[in-house]
């Protein structure tokens, strides 16, 4: 399964995302980023719409973080939904992508002891499982979306624009970020930012933290 899930990260790793600009969830002829394909079954077990195909009504936003790819799992998928009174509400979600041995039994039970002491709600779909993290006290949605803001989430380039590297990582962890603004929708990714020193990766590995860090909080707080 891991040499699987790793060549298909690599893959994907080297091939460029669109770039920074708008695009419109409507234009059908736009290519899908490869990375983001990979969360495609984990947002159909959450029941959610691929954030690419929707429209919110103007002053809303919604913006998703996906984190992990490669070896690692489970995988972690980030959301704010932001209204035009601008309220902030977050969720945290955990979720292993499909293989050949994900319909065994054995594997599902794993992904279930690996995360109940802090998930509920689970669902599975077509090989791919999805839970919700449970915090014992409510994060401050709104106070750690300005944090990633501060760190220029939703300005960041994407990696593919940064100037090529003399050097190849070949495990790690990728972030693939979407922001939808009414009907205004960009993507972009990093894999393991935390090798490059530009000052755009700099920030991404900030955003990548913060969501690991809300992993530990809850893994934290269910332990007590």
């Amino acid at each position: 399964m891991n040499r699987i899930l790793l060549s298909a990260c690599l893959v994907a790793a080297t091939l460029p995302l669109p770039s920074a600009s708008a695009q419109s969830p409507a234009d059908t002829s736009l290519p899908v980023p490869t990375l983001l394909r990979f969360t495609d079954g984990a947002a159909n077990a959450l029941g959610i719409d691929l954030l690419r195909n929707m429209q919110l009504p103007e002053g809303q936003r919604e913006i998703r973080l996906w984190v992990g790819f490669g070896t690692i799992a489970p995988e972690t998928l980030l959301r704010f939904r932001t209204g035009i009174g601008g309220h902030t509400i977050g969720t945290l979600h955990l979720h292993a992508r499909s293989t050949e041995e994900s319909s065994d039994p054995e594997m599902r039970d794993w992904f279930r002891q690996q995360t109940e002491m802090y998930c509920v709600d689970y669902k599975i779909k077509d090989g791919e499982q999805a839970c919700t993290v449970r915090f014992r006290s409510t994060p401050q949605w709104a106070s750690i979306l300005r944090n990633l803001e501060a760190n220029d989430l939703e300005k960041l380039p994407d990696e593919s624009e940064l100037p090529e590297t003399d050097f190849v990582v070949m495990d790690g962890s990728c972030l693939v970020v979407e922001l939808l603004y009414g009907s205004r929708y960009r993507t972009y990714k990093y894999c393991n930012p935390i090798f490059r020193d530009e000052p755009e990766a700099v920030k991404a590995s900030i955003i990548m933290n913060a969501v690991s860090d809300l992993y530990l909080k809850a893994a934290v707080e269910n332990e007590r």
